[in-house]
């Protein structure tokens, strides 16, 4: 059996707008799923609409590793828009985020699309500032 410790979800700084204004107050939810249980935080804009999150760890064990995936979403308590969602492919931390914690800006009113960052399936109307 090889155990290891993992990223489920990497640390990033991020900014909520609507319209190009910050969205101040506003709660932002993080969910991600691991061994068949739903692991969720929030946590709410400042007055110039940033946020931050730091790295969810999980410890993992297996003796044949077939298809590594950990469903990630973000959301906002703004009518539940997703601004993150689909699947990090890799274990190492910051693997969402060209490999380095970052500022990510998100327009609430963009519709998702393809996050392009090598290694993952996912979707976002974020844009990487740092």
């Amino acid at each position: 059996m090889k155990k290891e410790t993992i990223c489920a979800f990497s640390g990033f700084d991020g900014q909520l707008l609507k319209n190009g204004v910050p969205l101040a107050n506003e709660k932002v939810i993080r969910q991600y799923e691991w061994a068949d249980e739903i692991h969720q935080e929030e946590t709410t804009t400042d007055e110039n609409g940033y946020f931050s999150f730091e790295s969810a760890w999980e410890n993992y064990e297996y003796r044949i590793e077939f298809n590594f995936c950990v469903p990630q979403e973000i959301r906002t308590t703004d009518e539940l828009i997703p601004i993150f969602g689909g699947g990090k492919l890799r274990k190492h931390e910051f693997s969402e985020f060209n490999d380095h914690r970052c500022l990510v800006v998100f327009e609430i009113t963009e519709p998702l699309s393809r996050w392009d960052i090598a290694g993952n399936q996912s979707l976002s109307n974020g844009k990487i500032k740092g």
